[in-house]
């Protein structure tokens, strides 16, 4: 069997730890319970975190739901990082990047 890629690899991290955290009730779905276990602490507070993904209001937030929060993280992340760095070489540094990625073919259809 192949070696995953990078993004295949944290494709899975993402997918087991949405699943590692959900079920004490439903085991597709994160309660209020449950949600700070994902979120960690220093964010939003558990209801207004609920009542910012729980898109259907359920009382629960479903992967898709789980998905908002992630891409929002990682684009906020992103320009974080991308702003404090202003250094293509300096922000592969600071993320670790063992492969290189050149910043024209990065930028390539982003607007930074």
């Amino acid at each position: 069997m192949a070696q995953p890629t990078p993004l295949e690899a944290s494709l899975g991290a993402l997918i087991m730890t949405f699943h590692k955290h959900a079920g004490s009730g439903d085991a597709k779905t994160l309660n209020k319970k449950e949600l700070p276990n994902i979120a960690g602490k220093g964010g939003p507070e558990v209801d207004d975190l609920m009542t910012m993904l729980d898109q259907d209001a359920d009382g629960s937030v479903d992967f898709k739901e789980y998905i908002t929060l992630i891409g929002s993280l990682a684009y906020a992340y992103n320009c974080d990082l991308f702003a404090a760095a202003n250094d293509w070489n300096k922000l592969q540094q600071t993320l670790k990047l063992d492969s290189f990625i050149s910043i024209s073919s990065f930028k390539e259809g982003h607007s930074y």
